[in-house]
């Protein structure tokens, strides 16, 4: 628990790590069309959210859930915002 609780430098390094691992598993899986997949990601990203929430009062579980998801949110609505017809030229 010293390591996320006491020593600030390495636990943002170390949040940032699993964040981004997360969201990287988070964005494949919603990529490839698996949503069961993609909600047990977003599942294991709230356990730790709770379990970090729990062993530091400054932690912000919202902006670490936003980090996860975002990334792929923001694609998506790109993507949806301008849909290719099958068989057009673009």
């Amino acid at each position: 628990m010293y390591l996320i609780t006491e020593n600030n430098a390495l636990a943002e390094e170390v949040i940032g790590k699993i964040s981004e691992v997360l969201g990287r598993a988070h964005r494949t899986a919603a990529t490839a069309n698996e949503p069961g997949e993609a909600r047990a990601i977003l599942h294991v990203a709230q356990a730790f959210a709770d379990e970090l929430a729990g062993a530091r009062s400054d932690f912000d579980r919202v902006r670490f859930i936003r980090e996860i998801t975002d990334d792929w949110l923001m694609v998506h609505e790109r993507s949806s915002a301008h849909p290719v017809s099958p068989g057009a030229d673009g």
